[in-house]
């Protein structure tokens, strides 16, 4: 692969020994003639400098006497000189800096990260994925002798590949969900047997959460290393050309969806969401592709849907069905994997998404609640906030002073996290996993002594204090709010440990809830502080992992707390408060802007509440951007940068074009964005 090629440029070298016929082209073709004619550093320049001092070309729209390619720090230029100064006065004159009128530059900024050594070695494996199609006579020739029926039928059959993706995805969902209720009742249900004794209760408590969490430690270190952490940072390096070996195969699947289980039923500050991200992308890369290594299984005859191209898209809605049934958000799921998946989308691709969430959803809904229940939310994720309380306009400039605290967080969050991990790098990766199964053991003890023992600090709070809200709307979803009695007697609660010592699911059941008097600034300022903390620190374990639900907690804590401190001086419902401060915690710590909002409002059925949550979201947002974070880097894998290349001529220069980051395809000039 050429310099250029690596940088984003799409080469498409012409053979100069046929320029003699291109005088008659006008000056529109000739331009799009640049892009045609880029030149690699090694080969193709001295090429042409050899065709230009044997045969002396000439090209309308620049003359090419001499070449000459300047290295700065920071720009590759190549200058073509308009052949007609002669003499190698004004050659010289040309280069330092006397531009003749027809002088053309092609300037392309470099990247600004310099790769080290051992950076280069690590990168070596890697191999850049073929999105486009090589146009040539043969593959002209091929496309116009397909029969209409040939095309019919493979429509047909990706759209019948999106719902198999779909189908399996929600079952995988359901699975998913299943299995962690089912783990985590079993050991919820062993410490109640002898709740009496504190100490006896914690003993079981870390023995579960050891087992646990050691089982979805040993799961990653026996089905290989991708299936741990979140596995976003991989799925978009291959929807964006990259190649990352096993990234997707049967193994990697099935190890990733049993870490998750049992990583996500110990008391690891962690969520499902992200993970769900990479299964839904390996279902559908195994569905698609109707070939196994692992299980020897290779169907030639469906060979035309065996290529990169139709194996990205594929992958496309196999992620976007993995957020849609994770969440209960189809809408979000199709928008998450357009902004903050591909950089390859067409129309086409979007329907057939959006069919894959939906088909995932009900599917999952199916299974979780079954035909006889009102269908209302579905997902991991199963609340809904009120619909019968609006908020004032006045409400918009603390909502905005919200996502100011949570774009600074986010951003605290993803330096501290950064921090870390480069520290795991630098002094774990070299050693054995044995290390990385003694850093699970830590922060597994560290989070069961917090968890368990903060609380015992907090007073037991009569369960008559909690004023429970009442509904006159009929939409409005009226789901039980349970508190944990936490060696309280039977009239009492445990406020912090009804965020602690539970399951994610009703911890912000708790803290969407419209009822008062379950919490006050104490345990909401304490529980805030923990699980950031806690957070920090887990993400980036060797277990599998995401961290969509730490970041809704965290944000609801602080955001019932801010909206607590405004009731003091007005009269407000701190609920909506806890909603807001979970949009801006992810705004701040993601990169998702209008996904985010889809999925807070399709999540919590919450549509009256998209406004403050659209502000507060670009808000914390842009702060985020202003620290140049992401909480899901890919270290070791090259990425295109943002810059496209300029094409300046100096003789003109209000007129400049800029080439696409991944060049020209044939047949796919619709799917890059």
């Amino acid at each position: 692969m050429s310099s250029f090629q690596e940088d984003g440029f799409g080469t498409n070298n012409n053979n100069n020994n046929n320029n003699n016929n291109n005088n008659n082209n006008n000056n529109d073709s000739d331009v799009n003639g640049v892009s045609n004619n880029m030149f690699s550093i090694n080969d193709d320049l001295n090429r042409i400098n050899n065709n230009n001092n044997n045969n002396n070309q000439t090209n309308p729209y620049y003359k090419s006497k001499t070449v000459f390619m300047k290295n700065s720090k920071d720009y590759l230029l190549l200058d073509f000189e308009e052949e007609g100064n002669d003499g190698g006065d004004d050659d010289s004159n040309n280069r330092n800096g006397r531009n003749s009128p027809a002088e053309i530059n092609i300037t392309h900024r470099r990247h600004a990260k310099r790769f080290t050594a051992k950076e280069k070695e690590s990168m070596a494996h890697i191999e850049s994925l073929d999105f486009c199609d090589v146009d040539n006579i043969l593959l002209r020739k091929y496309v116009t002798q397909l029969k209409k029926r040939t095309k019919i039928l493979k429509t047909f059959g990706k759209w019948a590949i999106c719902t198999l993706i779909g189908i399996f995805v929600g079952i995988a969902v359901y699975c998913l969900k299943a299995s962690v209720d089912k783990l985590q009742d079993l050991k919820f249900d062993s410490i109640e047997k002898y709740i009496s004794s504190k100490s006896i209760s914690f003993f079981i408590y870390l023995s579960f959460n050891l087992a646990y969490a050691l089982i979805s430690c040993g799961l990653v270190i026996f089905f290989g290393p991708l299936t741990s952490s979140s596995g976003l940072p991989e799925v978009k390096g291959y929807l964006n050309g990259i190649r990352i070996q096993k990234a997707f195969n049967l193994k990697t699947l099935i190890g990733k969806i049993a870490s998750l289980i049992f990583s996500f039923s110990s008391c690891l500050v962690l969520g499902p969401e992200g993970p769900m991200f990479h299964i839904g992308s390996a279902i559908g890369s195994s569905i698609s592709q109707f070939k196994s290594k692992t299980l020897g299984i290779h169907i030639k005859q469906l060979w035309f849907f065996q290529n990169d191209h139709d194996k990205r898209d594929f992958i496309s809605c196999g992620a976007a069905a993995g957020i849609a049934a994770a969440f209960g958000a189809p809408i979000g799921g199709v928008l998450f994997a357009l902004e903050e998946g591909s950089s390859f989308w067409s129309r086409q691709l979007t329907w057939r998404t959006f069919f894959s969430c939906l088909i995932a959803t009900m599917v999952a809904n199916f299974f979780l609640q079954g035909f006889g229940v009102s269908v209302h939310d579905y997902g991991v994720l199963t609340f809904g906030v009120s619909k019968n309380y609006l908020y004032s306009y006045w409400e918009l400039v603390p909502f905005i002073v919200m996502g100011i605290v949570g774009g600074l967080l986010g951003a605290l969050f993803v330096h501290l996290n950064v921090r870390l991990n480069y520290l795991r790098k630098k002094y774990l990766t070299s050693l054995s996993k044995l290390y990385r199964v003694g850093e699970v053991v830590a922060v597994v003890l560290l989070t069961s002594l917090l968890c368990f023992f903060i609380p015992l600090a907090f007073k037991c709070r009569p369960l008559a204090d909690i004023v429970e809200s009442s509904t006159g709307d009929v939409c409005d979803i009226v789901d039980d709010v349970e508190t944990v009695q936490f060696f309280c007697d039977s009239t009492s609660f445990n406020p912090l440990a009804s965020l602690t010592f539970t399951t994610s699911e009703q911890a912000l059941k708790l803290l969407y809830s419209r009822d008062q008097g379950i919490f006050n600034e104490a345990v909401l300022i304490v529980f805030s502080i923990i699980y950031f903390i806690l957070c920090v620190i887990t993400s980036g374990l060797y277990v599998a992992s995401g961290i969509f639900i730490p970041m809704m907690l965290i944000g609801a804590g602080w955001g019932r707390l801010f909206g607590l401190l405004v009731n003091r001086l007005f009269p407000v419902d701190a609920s909506i408060y806890a909603l807001v401060g979970s949009a801006a915690m992810m705004g701040g710590s993601l990169r998702m802007t209008i996904s985010l909002v889809v999925i807070m409002v399709e999540l919590t059925e919450g549509t009256q509440y998209l406004l403050p949550i659209i502000f507060v979201v670009m808000t914390s947002n842009n702060l985020r951007a202003l620290a140049r974070g992401q909480a899901h880097p890919l270290p070791g894998v090259p990425t295109v940068q943002a810059n496209v290349a300029t094409i300046r001529r100096r003789s003109d220069e209000s007129h400049t074009h800029h080439l696409p980051r991944g060049g020209h395809c044939a047949q796919d000039h619709g799917d890059a964005h």
